[in-house]
């Protein structure tokens, strides 16, 4: 478990929240860029983020296994990380594409 700890003070379900946080933003943002056709390189900086953040939280629930505490972090950070990322698209980008436009 000492491997999965990076030292931020947030403990193992801390960083597994925080990480599936960054996976579902990254993922609800490139879905944004690819149904807007986003310049190639974001597209592939923004995969690689995807991956490493959702291998992190595959190996955490691989060591630890799964349990309600770890769903509920990993839940939260998802929820959080697609309305943040929703959100941030649209004031960087406008509301093309949106019900509102």
């Amino acid at each position: 478990m000492e491997t999965l700890f990076l030292g931020f003070g947030l403990g193992v379900l801390g960083m597994a929240g925080l990480a599936m946080f960054g996976f579902v933003f990254l993922k609800a943002f490139q879905q944004r860029n690819v149904a807007f056709d986003a310049p190639v390189w974001v597209v592939l900086l923004l995969s690689y983020g995807m991956s490493y953040s959702e291998v992190y939280v595959i190996s955490v629930i691989a060591s630890l296994g799964f349990t309600w505490q770890l769903g509920l972090a990993i839940g939260t950070g998802s929820g959080w990380g697609a309305v943040t990322a929703m959100e941030l698209h649209r004031r960087i980008f406008g509301k093309q594409g949106s019900k509102e436009a």
